[in-house]
């Protein structure tokens, strides 16, 4: 009991996986698309979640979307969020292709920083790690180095 907290135990114990990912998940994810619907071009502005989710009907405090593109389009509006999601849909893509596809680029530090973006990708669309600073820088570092070399394959052909 010195070292691990009782709370911490008892949590630990009667945690139910299935419950708390499942049904909290789609309950804010339904609630965000809802509030998404109610002002689709512009969006509700940024930090109104927690209130707007609440009001709405949510079932416990929750600070953000947990998914990337709802919360873009949350908070500045879908044509936002499909232009962001796009673009590093199209970098990813495109990386992809020079890598493992074309082959031009299949070194192991190309094939490294590829999975780490990958890496960073799926935690911002299955919880918004986005907000913590350094994980954002890092998301724009790792986005930049795959644009950097889609940009060099392209001197390449020239």
């Amino acid at each position: 009991s010195n070292l691990i907290p009782i709370r911490l135990i008892d949590k630990l114990i009667n945690f139910r996986f299935i419950k708390h990912i499942n049904l909290i998940r789609f309950d804010i994810f339904k609630i965000a698309l809802n509030l998404i619907k109610n002002r689709p071009i512009l969006g509700w502005g940024a930090t109104t979640f927690p209130l707007m989710y609440l009001a709405y009907g949510g079932s416990q405090e929750s600070q953000h979307a947990h998914n990337i593109s709802l919360e873009i389009a949350y908070n500045y509006g879908i044509p936002v969020s499909v232009l962001l999601t796009s673009l590093v849909t199209i970098i990813i893509l495109q990386s992809f292709k020079l890598i493992f596809i074309d082959k031009t680029h299949s070194s192991s530090i190309n094939k490294a920083w590829f999975a780490s973006t990958i890496v960073v990708g799926i935690y911002n669309f299955t919880d918004v790690t986005y907000y913590d600073g350094k994980l954002s820088l890092i998301s724009w570092i790792l986005l930049a180095g795959l644009k950097s070399m889609l940009d060099k394959s392209k001197e390449r052909i020239s």
